[in-house]
């Protein structure tokens, strides 16, 4: 192939990427390329990937035996435990990063359709750029990438090579390449027909958590002009361990008709990404409620927001939106929810608004609960994304709430928390 047909195979594929994460309000479209351009599946043909053409019944069979073995209660399914903590095949972490891979509808469990589309696609990827690791670290640098990637030119080589490095550590790991070429793999196979796959692709185009470490948020939940009282995440390790971190709100001086969703605090989408669940009424653990002198269980509502990813499962943001009251009425959040399941926002996007109710004993302990949740292993994690400036500014306003048994908590979104709860995989912090 030319050094310039490859070039501007990676100008249409940038095209394409960047369209799947720049568009708010919608899901990620593939370009329309006329016949004479290039599509994502040229990259891959340097290489000599096969893909659909490569998928032979032998392959087929040998896939289903081994889904067979795996699949100790014989129910059609693979579980975490067994694909996972029973399995053998790699590395428990690459198991992870398949199986978040291979669960195209997020149910938590593969099929064994899934399996063997991901298998194929997996494996083809691992035979192509697992070899080019020569010194068997598990590893592909920069340089054995360059060397022996089947690209003449090192400079279009180096481009590709950017493209796959999504954590921008400057060498290749399996759950890494894997995310990017199973978009590529997928890309021209039309416009999937399911939610679930639609959601996994998706899932895909997210940047890896690690990049908020190095260029954390500008944006906060709400405007701190109207946050009365806070606290942190606070960590297993805490003397009141808490799994998010709360936002209290100032009572207005003259209660908000709820007819006027748009004078009530807006709520802000804290990172581009897109909406991964919604909770139109969800209804809580029942609580002794003072005012009312009786037991309650409160109804809130709430928004997911897949923002980044972490071993090929989608890290959220979830916002817990908790008025500390039960309306009575299904549809009575509805219009304080402002975007829909699978819809894409920008950072500062408003994606909802904090009802308040209007009496004043309730409004005071009206808040906003949020926390980052991974997806594939369900462990709740500290929200640990937002600049110092943020920090300091949100640890001015917590108040009283502010402590941890006698204790006051230092400026940080993540307070004596253990190495799960560390986003960043740096192990266990005292702050973040």
């Amino acid at each position: 192939m030319k050094n310039r047909e490859i070039s501007h195979c990676l100008c249409v594929l940038g095209f394409v990427l960047f369209a799947t994460t720049s568009v708010p309000g919608q899901r990620p479209e593939t370009k329309r390329d006329s016949p004479d351009e290039l599509r994502p599946q040229r990259i891959l043909s340097i290489w000599g990937a096969a893909g659909q053409n490569g998928r032979t019944p032998a392959m087929r069979a040998s896939y289903r035996r081994i889904f067979a073995r795996m699949d100790a209660d014989r129910d059609g399914r693979l579980s975490r435990e067994e694909f996972i903590e029973k399995s053998t095949y790699l590395t428990k972490r690459v198991r992870t990063g398949i199986l978040a891979a291979s669960d195209n509808n997020r149910d938590d469990v593969v099929s064994e359709s899934e399996y063997i589309e991901n298998r194929f696609i997996t494996d083809e990827a691992e035979d192509i750029i697992g070899r080019m690791d020569e010194d068997s670290s598990g590893r592909v640098s920069l340089q054995e990438f360059v060397g022996n990637s089947r690209i003449g030119d090192s400079q279009t080589a180096r481009q590709i090579f950017r493209l796959l490095d999504t954590d921008k550590s400057g060498d290749l790991i399996t759950p890494e390449y894997l995310r990017v070429w199973g978009a590529w793999a997928r890309a021209g196979q039309g416009r999937p027909s399911t939610r679930g796959h639609d959601q996994n692709v998706e899932v895909l185009n997210l940047p890896n958590i690690s990049s908020f470490e190095r260029n954390p948020s500008n944006r906060f939940v709400v405007d701190l002009d109207w946050v009365r009282a806070g606290h942190p995440y606070k960590g297993t390790d805490a003397n009141q361990p808490h799994t998010g971190a709360h936002i209290y709100f100032s009572v207005p001086d003259k209660p908000i008709p709820a007819s006027d969703v748009e004078a009530f605090p807006a709520i802000y989408a804290v990172a581009d990404g897109f909406v991964f669940r919604v909770d139109e009424y969800f209804k809580q653990r029942e609580m002794f409620n003072r005012t009312l002198g009786k037991p309650v269980s409160n109804r809130r509502y709430g928004v997911t927001l897949a923002i980044a990813l972490q071993e090929s499962a989608a890290v959220n943001f979830h916002y817990s939106i908790e008025p500390m009251i039960d309306p009575e009425d299904s549809d009575f959040y509805k219009p304080f929810i402002l975007v829909k399941r699978g819809q894409w926002v920008k950072k500062g996007d408003i994606i909802a608004r904090m009802y308040m109710p209007p009496r004043a004993e309730f409004s005071r302990n009206t808040h906003i609960h949020f926390n980052l949740m991974d997806t594939g292993r369900r462990q709740f994690m500290a929200p640990t994304i937002f600049s110092e400036r943020i920090n300091a500014q949100f640890h001015a306003a917590w108040g009283s709430r502010g402590v941890d048994g006698g204790d006051r908590i230092p400026p940080c979104m993540g307070y004596r928390l253990s190495g799960p709860e560390n986003a960043f995989g740096t192990g266990a912090k005292s702050t973040l």
